[in-house]
């Protein structure tokens, strides 16, 4: 979905920008090389992608080199000068003059943003085109192909470039899925800090957490919900209570308290434990109701048997390592908050519902110890 909606801003803005400036007055290639490079690398054409991604990336640095420059170079006459900073100002006297390339410079940048996001200032506009001549969007694809031909230092470095030039996105959200292949790039490399501190990086995406680890108080939300596993809540009581709606993160929280209770890291391990079990269920809930406005949740096994009915619903738990997530977050409830029942009632569903082998024999091995 993300993919399509960056293919769309690009050929907008692309059809934009032909339409308004024309006649090659400010050279926009880059774009429509991207766009062919992302299409090589969806048919799985790897090495086209990658000459097209590089040549993209090569496009707009000049294009937005030479556009600062040409607007720089136009306002160095005097007669511009004494006209001051002002872009109705400077546009007039640019009109006058015939700065024709100038004009068509500064039409690009006022289709993108309003003469008041620029207060109103032609410097503003001259010093936007210089922070943009990095391409994050081509650097991140580059990172994508050096990782599938296994050249992992030159993907990392590329990833590292388009986090490093992620203020200029054009779609900002898009920094959240670099951040995700670049972390999963690091523990392929066996960077575990790397992948960590990527990981935490898309936390900063959850506020929730965010609120959590930066509150000198315990009146967060997730503190709240924290202290709520210590006392003899059910599962089914603390699911009906309980919601997060920070998707994007969802797959942050699972393989951070995956990692964290693998390292014996507990006090870190279960907050993001309770986030990805209270993101995963609201997510599911969300589309379950969506497709059964009749559908209340009442029991957590209920709400399994209802997930059940979806294969696709199925397939995106196993694919996000759902089930593991609900194993890691009852054993921590054991081992952390030390709510033997609560634990106890997580395992016994796990051992009845769930589909996975082997979270469903763990789930059983954790009983068996109980007992």
């Amino acid at each position: 979905m993300k993919k399509l909606v960056f293919i769309i801003v690009l050929t907008l803005i692309a059809a934009c920008l032909f339409a308004q400036v024309g006649n090659n007055t400010f050279n926009t290639s880059s774009w429509k090389m991207l766009d062919n490079a992302q299409r090589a690398y969806d048919e799985g054409d790897v090495m086209k992608a990658m000459k097209l991604a590089e040549n993209a990336r090569q496009a707009r640095i000049e294009e937005f080199t030479n556009a600062a420059s040409t607007m720089e170079t136009a306002l160095i006459p005097t007669a511009v000068q004494r006209r001051g900073d002002l872009i109705p100002d400077v546009r007039k006297i640019w009109e006058e003059r015939k700065e024709s390339q100038a004009i068509a410079i500064l039409d690009n940048a006022l289709l993108l943003h309003t003469e008041e996001d620029f207060n109103n200032s032609i410097t503003a506009v001259c010093e936007w085109y210089r922070s943009r001549i990095a391409y994050p969007e081509a650097e991140y694809l580059l990172g994508k192909l050096y990782m599938l031909e296994g050249e992992y230092d030159i993907a990392s470095d590329f990833f590292r470039q388009a986090i490093d030039h992620s203020d200029v996105l054009d779609i900002q959200d898009e920094k959240i899925s670099i951040l995700y292949d670049s972390a999963y790039l690091d523990e392929l490399r066996n960077d575990m800090n790397g992948f960590e501190e990527k990981l935490l990086q898309i936390m900063e995406y959850n506020p929730d957490y965010v609120e959590y680890i930066t509150s000198r108080s315990s009146n967060s939300y997730l503190d709240a919900i924290i202290r709520a596993t210590r006392r003899n809540f059910t599962p089914d009581k603390f699911f009906l209570l309980y919601r997060s709606e920070y998707y994007d993160t969802i797959s942050a929280c699972i393989d951070l308290a995956s990692y964290y209770s693998e390292m014996g890291y507990n006090d870190k391990a279960f907050p993001v434990s309770v986030l990805a079990v209270l993101t995963s269920f609201t997510r599911i809930y969300s589309i379950l109701k969506s497709r059964n406005v009749k559908y209340v949740y009442t029991t957590v096994e209920g709400f399994f048997d209802e997930a059940a009915k979806h294969s696709d619903v199925q397939k995106w738990m196993k694919d996000n390592k759902v089930w593991n997530s609900f194993y890691v977050f009852g054993k921590l409830v054991l081992d952390y908050q030390r709510n033997e029942s609560m634990a106890k009632d997580i395992f016994i569903i796990l051992n009845e519902k769930c589909p996975d082998s082997y979270v469903k024999n763990a789930a059983s091995t954790m009983l068996s110890t109980m007992e």
